[in-house]
């Protein structure tokens, strides 16, 4: 009989060993997974900040940021001052700098005014109105000057406030473009990369009241990108906020709708979403864990233009709110074509392709269709962040 108790509290003992081993098991991967989320907080809060109030780079850290095929373009244009207003000869200079892995050289450019002149000359929102000329007199004055290298595939553009609404792919056709706020927002882009997401969250066709249009195509574009797609009385400011939960990081997420620019106080521009708008002050506050945000709306390019930053508005904002890349648009776009191109810019995307390769590719797609050639249709969009 006591052999029996004896080994029946041997078992038991075993037992509460065992299970307690599986309890510290489980405390240890909770303790690790809190730690892991802890970090990740520390780490976007830290983006987050650095994105706002970012330190200036060295060269020597910027260059050290850039892969041997990139080439940074920095514009500085003098802003035109009211008249009888006069400034000191060296601030009427207008500059370019250029820099590659190796190389950093100052470039000087013509006159701001000659280059003012044709940037307000250049009419794109006219199909009847031919934009060839003005595309080669801006190529002459803003990129045939720099002389880049044949090399550098893949050019990362810093432009100064009265550029940032040019559409730059026009200007450099046989290359990949991609938009920074400045070299300095660059290098930290490429700081704080994570792992990349797997899977598309789309948000298309909301339910509008108050005036807004409908937006059909949306639909179909949404359900065609995403794996989860939020639609009609889905595509709410909630609903969003809750979907972007389902994963610790997406790949893309599509937010296709209309967007409402107030370019004089750009963090209250907003992406209208069924029962009311996402601000770019809202979004700011989000968690956008993904490798790529998508504002398939109209005008989301625009902002307001800050010295040495570039422009405040949706792309920075869904930058602090943890996206390295952001696709905006320039001006009111087309259903149709905006549907073909990004249908075909995510078939390249999802290959692997780099961002602003898929997107040169995409608008090289519509553009070779005889209804979409004119750049109304495909030139207004622009790739902020990381250009892979």
């Amino acid at each position: 009989m006591k052999l029996a108790e004896s080994r029946h509290e041997e078992a038991q003992r075993a037992r509460d060993l065992k299970a307690a081993q599986a309890r510290k098991k489980e405390c240890d991967a909770a303790s690790g997974a809190l730690n892991d989320v802890i970090q990740r907080i520390q780490r976007e809060a830290k983006a987050a900040a650095s994105l706002l109030y970012p330190k200036a780079a060295s060269l020597e850290e910027i260059q050290g940021a850039l892969a041997d095929d990139e080439a940074i373009v920095l514009y500085d244009l003098p802003r035109r001052l009211p008249a009888g207003e006069k400034s000191p000869p060296l601030a009427k200079r207008t500059m370019a700098m250029v820099v590659t892995r190796k190389q950093a050289r100052a470039v000087a450019l013509p006159p701001a005014d000659a280059i003012l002149a044709a940037c307000e000359g250049l009419v794109l929102d006219d199909p009847e109105e031919d934009p060839a000329p003005r595309i080669a007199e801006l190529r002459k004055l803003l990129v045939e000057p720099l002389a880049l290298p044949k090399e550098a595939k893949r050019i990362l553009v810093s432009p100064s406030g009265p550029l940032s609404p040019l559409p730059l792919c026009l200007l450099m056709p046989d290359r990949a473009v991609a938009h920074i706020p400045s070299a300095t927002t660059y290098r930290l882009l490429r700081e704080s990369r994570l792992s990349p997401g797997r899977k598309v969250l789309a948000l298309g066709d909301p339910q509008y009241s108050g005036g807004l249009e409908p937006l059909p195509h949306t639909r179909a574009e949404a359900k065609e990108i995403g794996d989860t797609v939020l639609l009609g009385d889905e595509a709410t400011k909630a609903g969003l906020a809750a979907a972007l939960g389902r994963e610790e990081r997406w790949r893309a997420v599509h937010l296709a709708c209309h967007g409402l620019v107030d370019a004089e106080r750009p963090a209250l521009s907003s992406l209208a979403l069924t029962g009311g708008g996402l601000s770019a002050y809202e979004a700011m506050g989000m968690r956008f864990a993904a490798d790529l945000v998508v504002l398939s709306a109209c005008e989301t390019g625009k902002g307001k233009a800050i010295s040495g930053e570039g422009l405040l508005g949706f792309s920075r904002a869904f930058m602090v709110a943890g996206a390295p890349r952001v696709i905006v648009s320039l001006w009111p776009v087309e259903d149709k074509a905006t549907l073909a191109l990004m249908k075909r810019f995510y078939e390249a995307w999802k290959r692997g392709t780099p961002a602003a390769e898929a997107l040169r590719q995409a608008q090289d797609h519509v553009r070779a269709k005889k209804e979409w050639a004119h750049p109304m249709y495909w030139a207004a969009w622009q790739l902020w962040g990381l250009p892979d």
